[in-house]
């Protein structure tokens, strides 16, 4: 899996365990595919900083991820599950 597709999943699980302002630069990163210095303007930080940030983030879910492992328990469970129909209706139940 790519990475930027494994952290964008990693956030849709975690993202209320983030400050907001995190939450905002991983969705202009990730989601509104912003560069760093797009970014680095818009909250009047060096590209450095808002680089550091995202790495920072990163780590976060990552670490969150080693800790509960949630998307790698979901994955499995999905994964189980053969019956398209049921597999459909536990995302729903998995994304909320």
């Amino acid at each position: 899996m790519e990475d930027r597709e494994y952290y964008i999943d990693l956030f849709e699980i975690y993202e209320t365990l983030l400050t907001e302002k995190q939450q905002s630069i991983f969705k202009l990163y990730y989601y509104e595919d912003l560069s760093l210095s797009e970014i680095s303007i818009m909250y009047n930080k060096s590209k450095s900083y808002i680089g550091k940030s995202i790495q920072l983030i990163n780590n976060k879910l990552l670490n969150y991820e080693t800790k509960l492992q949630t998307y790698k328990k979901n994955k499995s469970i999905l994964q189980i599950v053969k019956d398209k129909e049921l597999n459909e209706q536990i995302k729903k139940i998995i994304n909320g």
